[in-house]
């Protein structure tokens, strides 16, 4: 190989398979690479549950992610639901459309760009902006947004600008949601902060678009280089333009919320801890477990005790 630029693991946090599995891949990569970039796509399982230990399995995922990866991507199907549920009008989306959402979320941040190819060299921009979007390292786990979300074959009816683009994505941003539409979505955190981010134009006009609108975010005026943004002239789906932005943000507090919580409660009643020790998993194991994503959420949390101090 004469250029390694890094390697992407796809996986789920709730199933044996991909929590299991997943996380000692990610292990076995960082002792045979130990410099080389490591990020992850993890699924967040539904918060109805997929399956009775899916709290445990999420706790000994995100630990892993933490100790092994430079930066996370987070999909949450529930997120994705919703937003399938809006786009789509099923009451019940199908698992490929949330295959799809998801898909056509990353791809606007994963696609070779061509302002990060002039920067970085050819690769994955999703591995090549890790460093940036993951540079502190309480703070791994990044979420993904585009716009428009456009029913499959509106696309030739679709003419948002650039300015209009960026100020719904500001929306998004600043209340934590990722559906866009008028009301926000009721789990949206509002106000949330943001860490660091990278923005992607696409399509027509993408190199020359005013970014003013994008200007207004606290992250821009805030931090030394906090928002990066890149452009490329393509189409992505068929759209003259359309934005993608990957942010390490707030976004993923309710998500690591509800799981800390369920966690927790399960382990003072010893629940389905059995099924782990019979396989050499300790309780104290579990419980570091999540105390690592206790100690995450804390972290996410704090962004707004540090902001409100700051402009005291």
């Amino acid at each position: 190989c004469d250029h390694l630029g890094g390697f992407l693991a796809l996986h789920s946090v709730a199933g044996g398979t991909g929590s299991g599995l997943g996380s000692f891949i990610l292990s076995a990569v960082r002792d045979a690479f130990p410099s080389a970039v490591l990020s992850s796509v993890s699924v967040w399982p539904f918060q109805g549950g997929e399956v009775s230990v899916q709290c445990y399995n999420a706790a000994l995922t995100l630990s892993s992610i933490y100790e092994h990866t430079d930066l996370s991507v987070i999909c949450e199907n529930e997120r994705y639901l919703e937003l399938c549920r809006v786009l789509l009008g099923q009451e019940r989306p199908s698992l490929d459309s949330l295959n799809s959402a998801m898909s056509g979320n990353l791809v606007r941040v994963m696609m070779p760009c061509g302002s990060v190819h002039k920067l970085y060299g050819p690769g994955c921009p999703l591995l090549q902006l890790a460093g940036h979007l993951g540079a502190h390292p309480l703070y791994r786990l990044t979420t993904v947004r585009a716009l428009p979300q456009i029913r499959k074959g509106a696309e030739a009816f679709t003419s948002d600008g650039w300015t209009a683009l960026q100020r719904r994505m500001l929306e998004l941003c600043e209340h934590g949601t990722m559906v866009d539409r008028p009301s926000a979505s009721p789990e949206a955190t509002p106000h949330c902060r943001t860490v660091s981010a990278s923005t992607f134009l696409w399509g027509d006009g993408a190199t020359d678009a005013s970014l003013e609108p994008l200007r207004r975010m606290p992250l821009w005026q805030h931090s030394v280089d906090g928002m990066q943004v890149h452009a490329d002239g393509h189409h992505v789906g068929g759209l003259e333009r359309s934005l993608g932005i990957i942010s390490n943000c707030q976004a993923v507090l309710p998500a690591l919320c509800s799981t800390t919580s369920r966690a927790t409660s399960m382990l003072r009643a010893s629940a389905y801890l059995h099924q782990y020790e019979r396989y050499g998993l300790s309780r104290d194991e579990m419980s570091e477990a999540i105390l690592v994503m206790l100690q995450a959420q804390h972290d996410y949390e704090q962004l707004s005790s540090d902001h409100s101090r700051g402009h005291r």
